[in-house]
């Protein structure tokens, strides 16, 4: 076990993807439909549109599932249905990254009671990102003797390795004061880790001569698993292990000068996870030189090219190996929550209709933000549509819809950013999508 740890700090060293959670996804559209309750989970300030609102999951669940790419598409990787890693280049920007995660609500509910909304819900988290700079790329796809390269060093920023699984309980609180024009909302939450990778310290430069690489590198790896440890458990005590405890909060404020403008703004996941269950950390520290290797013929297991440079990797990793022994302490550790902002504005046309927009900005290594437009319109209470145009991760074909059907006490409702995304299959950057079953009671505003 510990050997094969060991090949995985070198593959770390060699290949260096940075993977960072992103403990709620990213949705546009979502924010501005008022009468879901799962509004409230990236605009805490919602007012309730029924006095009860339930969805339990299997029976009335809330999915939540979302991919983006800033760097490249899967239509970037093919040449002639082969990979061909060079087609990505032109396509990155200095710092890249990949985001992959889900959500699924077990259990949320919202009462309003006179002027007070109240919510609970308990969310399973799943969460990922891979971020890199582009001179990594380039150097892994095209090898050291290039003009970039070639003596001289290069330095990897922003490399590691994060990926989080984790149970959230939340309480939440609007107070909808209409006389001050003021409505605050906020929502506190317990979190429950289930496990983790996290790489603390990331620290790599490499140094290219002619027939040398020189790496220097300094990394620091923390897991939470108990398969990671190499004991054993069983799926009940994995779902309900409850020693590494985490916090956090969301809140905002809205703003309605008039009957028609209302402006929003909103904080999501300010707040940590400490890990104390099955932690194991490992320090790799080393300053060594080996001959490099060819990524692309890896991949691509072509004949003798392939099986020279196979049998170079296997000679690389078996020497680095001996090098790249990590030192291992069982310290606890606490890993950060992906911060996210929005600020909203919404203009209503009349009693059924009104457009919005917004800013949504991500604290993740850096600030990366995204601008949307939409329209929206009633059909009474039984039917809702709304349409968004997205500038998203530098891409600019972000056409979303959302939906929301009422029939009886049961909306059935459909929210995505991006449906080109999904028509375009190999060639999006980003697709996000949520939908699900709500049991609706009472109405807290007979006068739509």
């Amino acid at each position: 076990m510990k050997k094969i740890f060991t090949y995985s700090y070198i593959l770390l060293a060699l290949l260096l993807l940075r993977v960072q959670t992103a403990q709620a996804q990213h949705e546009l559209t979502m924010p501005f439909m008022h009468n879901l309750m799962q509004s409230a989970y990236t605009n805490p300030t919602l007012v309730s549109e029924y006095k009860v609102s339930v969805a339990v999951a299997p029976f009335f669940p809330s999915v939540s599932a979302g991919i983006r790419n800033t760097g490249f598409s899967l239509k970037d990787l093919l040449r002639n249905d082969t990979i061909y890693l060079p087609k990505m280049l032109p396509k990155l920007k200095s710092h890249n990254y990949l985001y992959t995660g889900t959500s699924l609500e077990w259990l949320a509910v919202r009462i309003k009671a006179d002027n007070l909304h109240w919510s609970f819900n308990i969310t399973e988290q799943i969460n990922a990102r891979i971020s890199y700079p582009d001179n990594f790329a380039r150097f892994a796809i095209n090898g050291n003797h290039t003009e970039e390269f070639y003596q001289k060093t290069a330095y990897f920023k922003g490399l590691g390795l994060n990926a989080m699984h984790y149970r959230e309980f939340a309480v939440g609180l609007t107070v909808d004061e209409w006389d001050n024009k003021l409505i605050f909302g906020g929502r506190a939450k317990m979190l429950f880790g289930k496990s983790n990778a996290y790489t603390s310290k990331t620290d790599v430069n490499v140094f290219s001569a002619d027939t040398l690489i020189h790496l220097d590198n300094d990394v620091i790896l923390n897991t939470s698993s108990p398969w990671d440890t190499g004991g054993t458990t069983t799926a009940k005590k994995y779902m309900f292990n409850n020693r590494n405890i985490g916090f956090a909060l969301d809140g905002g404020v809205s703003f309605e000068p008039n009957t028609k403008w209302k402006f929003t703004f909103t904080f999501n996941n300010v707040g940590f996870i400490r890990w104390k269950d099955h932690v194991t950390n490992r320090r790799m520290r080393a300053n060594v030189a080996y001959s490099g290797v060819k990524l692309q013929s890896i991949i691509l297991n072509q004949s003798e090219q392939y099986n020279k440079s196979n049998v170079d990797f296997d000679i690389t990793k078996d020497s680095l190996s001996k090098r790249f022994e990590p030192e291992e302490t069982h310290d606890s550790y606490v890993t950060p929550l992906v911060g996210q902002t929005y600020f909203l504005a919404e203009y209503k046309i009349d009693k059924n209709s009104e457009v919005g927009g917004g800013v949504y900005a991500e604290y993740f290594q850096g600030v990366r933000t995204s601008w949307t437009l939409n329209y929206q319109r009633r059909f009474g209470r039984v039917f809702n549509l709304i349409g968004s145009y997205s500038v998203h991760n530098r891409t600019f074909d972000n056409i979303g819809l959302g939906t929301m059907l009422k029939l009886g006490n049961v909306q059935l409702y459909f929210v995505g950013d991006n449906l080109i995304g999904i028509a375009r299959g190999t060639n999006a950057h980003n697709f996000n999508l949520r939908f699900g079953l709500n049991f609706v009671m009472g109405l807290a505003k007979p006068d739509l």
